[in-house]
């Protein structure tokens, strides 16, 4: 059967946070040899990761030659140039991974051969290296200050959390006169910079600005007469964030890194305030964490934050993954691998949970500890409010984990093996969406369902050849969710009632 053509551009002209505009996607998907992408976990306790893209480019016409003057890409074969691989299928682009350039290496023949292209997405180029409130100095000069009378503009501090010693030629002010100053200019890579601060002659003071805690100080200055010297500046910048729902926290961490590329539903946990002082990505995880919820990149570049119900509540999708080929999902012939566990890795008959700042709550279960032995699972420094939704999330896990399941853990797709209508199913599929895998055993007999979350999804892709490994978890566990008024699932001590 034949296969989607690999499309591979790169935005060699703009930076890692512009979006580039359609002309600014360069296509070349002629150099592709081939790649493998990974993105998600294997299973959900695992954190999710920053995926990943290794991708072979050929090389013999020196075009990726960082020293080739003669390129068309010159001088533009540098790291953290955007970058995204798409599917293409019946003249419609399915997308399998978008991120940024890390490194370009050279193989076989050196600059000659083929280029090995590192990639990652936003999480490994962006989040896990942005630090809130560190010590990162930022020299910058600026020029052409204008200081409006009204300072009900909007504030924007920029992209670079930690102190900043700003460099301002101040406006002459009077003895006791207050102004708004507006520092616009450009940054060392040439983005565009803004910068508010409060001045209040001759000192000047704490402001809150989205959602930093600014502190400035005069690092050196002159008084003559109605004029103020001004050279230096540090602006000590130490995100704070209120206490509100785990989506809203979310959203307000993304907005301090201003990536707006983003879905982001709504929580159902209320997170604790907080000054996180670790990177983006460890304080967006303590969301997550505190909400059981999921966060991760989707294949078109998009952050994506769901809540815990959302698990619950999400309706089977009508990609439905079908093993036996019945009730309109994916034919048998594209699996080539469908792996099932019943392993005691995932039994739990411990549970003990606790909020910062709160006690431990634990859930046990007797029965679970006899069969299977001790197996304890343990999280604290949650960012919940109370010790009572502690323990409420303690009684939830137990109840999902206390007893051995069989489960359908993973996977493995070819829809070269199988008629062309696959594609489009395969490559809809994305992390956390809720899919049906029924298994019919090769000699008959009752059919395996399960309805399961994608947890992973790896690709790999050469020229007529794609193979596409999904990591699932399920749904439920042996204990249908309750579900209020239902007839069936509504029904107390027969069904678990999440939290």
């Amino acid at each position: 059967m034949a296969s989607p053509n690999i499309k591979c551009e790169v935005a060699f002209a703009v930076g890692p946070l512009v979006t580039p505009t359609a002309p600014q996607w360069i296509d070349v998907s002629a150099y592709v040899e081939g790649f493998s992408t990974r993105r998600g976990r294997s299973n959900e306790f695992d954190t999710i990761q920053a995926g990943t893209v290794t991708l072979t480019l050929n090389n013999k016409a020196r075009l990726f030659d960082p020293t080739n003057t003669a390129s068309t890409y010159y001088p533009n074969v540098v790291p953290g140039k955007q970058i995204r691989i798409r599917a293409t299928w019946n003249a419609v682009d399915y997308a399998v991974f978008r991120g940024f350039v890390q490194s370009w290496q050279y193989q076989e023949n050196g600059l000659y051969g083929s280029i090995q292209v590192s990639i990652t997405d936003v999480v490994g180029a962006y989040f896990s290296r942005l630090q809130l409130g560190n010590e990162t100095i930022l020299e910058t000069t600026w020029t052409g200050i204008s200081y409006p009378t009204s300072p009900n503009l909007v504030p924007n501090m920029g992209t670079q959390p930690g102190n900043r010693k700003l460099a301002f030629t101040l406006p002459t002010l009077a003895t006791g006169e207050a102004a708004i100053i507006y520092a616009e200019g450009t940054d060392g890579g040439g983005s565009p910079v803004n910068e508010f601060i409060t001045l209040i002659y001759p000192t000047l003071i704490a402001q809150s600005v989205n959602n930093y805690q600014v502190l400035t100080k005069i690092q050196e200055y002159a008084y003559s007469g109605a004029a103020v010297i001004g050279k230096s500046y540090t602006v000590s910048l130490d995100p704070t964030f209120p206490s509100e729902f785990s989506g809203d926290a979310f959203q307000s961490l993304l907005d301090t890194a201003q990536w707006t590329s983003s879905s982001v539903l709504s929580g159902v946990s209320l997170v604790q305030a907080q000054t996180p002082t670790s990177n983006l990505l460890a304080a967006l995880n303590a969301v997550v964490d505190a909400e059981d919820g999921v966060f991760f990149v989707a294949a078109d570049g998009t952050v994506t934050f769901r809540s815990r119900h959302y698990r619950i509540t999400q309706a089977t999708t009508t990609a439905l993954v079908n093993v036996a080929g019945t009730g309109g999902g994916l034919p048998e012939a594209v699996f080539e691998k469908i792996i099932f566990d019943n392993g005691d890795r995932y039994i739990y008959n411990e549970i003990k949970m606790q909020a910062a700042g709160g006690d431990v709550q634990v859930a046990r279960d007797v029965t679970s500890k006899a069969a299977y032995f001790l197996r304890t699972y343990s999280k604290s420094g949650l960012l919940i409010t109370s010790d009572a939704e502690a323990q409420a999330a303690a009684e939830w896990r137990l109840a999902r984990y206390k007893d051995p399941a069989v489960r359908v853990t993973q996977v493995v797709l070819r829809g070269d093996l199988s008629t062309t209508a696959a594609w489009a199913t395969i490559f809809g599929l994305e992390i956390n969406t809720r899919v049906r895998v029924v298994w019919t055993p090769p000699d008959g007999g009752t059919a395996y369902t399960q309805d399961s979350l994608i947890e992973g999804i790896n690709v790999t892709g050469q020229r007529g050849s794609w193979t596409v490994t999904v990591s699932l978890s399920p749904r439920a566990i042996t204990t249908p969710y309750l579900i209020l008024d239902d007839a069936t699932y509504g029904r107390l001590d027969l069904n678990a009632l999440a939290y």
